[in-house]
């Protein structure tokens, strides 16, 4: 499928491997462009030399390092990223209220992600995002 235009990114950051090239193979599989961190340290940096904001960022509430609260308020501190949307990706079995405190005005994705879902949500964000 050709990339949709405008193209802007949307971060995965997930330290599972299978899960994070399972969502980067679904969203390019449908036209989108994905960049990936493994921890939130990483994401930062991807972030801190982004030519583009991404349209989004799909962030898994467990990570190593940096947690996932620290990561979302770093994010929505810096006036170049505050207004990215961030997705929380949870395992059933996380505390949802953890999730909460980060989601602000979010939206929540439950492990194992359903791929239609997942589209509709990064469709949401990005689509009606582009420039």
């Amino acid at each position: 499928m050709p990339l949709r235009t405008p193209v802007r990114p949307v971060l995965v950051v997930d330290a599972d491997d299978e899960v994070r090239k399972m969502i980067c193979r679904t969203l390019e599989s449908e036209g989108y462009y994905a960049l990936y961190a493994v921890d939130a340290e990483h994401a930062l940096y991807i972030l801190d030399r982004a030519l583009d904001a991404p349209c989004m960022t799909l962030l898994a509430l467990c990570l190593p390092g940096m947690s996932a609260f620290e990561f979302a308020a770093r994010q929505r501190s810096d006036p170049r990223f505050m207004h990215v949307p961030i997705v929380v990706m949870t395992d059933a079995k996380e505390k949802p209220a953890e999730a909460e405190a980060i989601l602000r005005d979010a939206v929540r994705l439950t492990k194992p992600l359903d791929p239609p879902m997942l589209l509709r949500v990064v469709a949401m964000h990005c689509e009606a995002k582009a420039h």
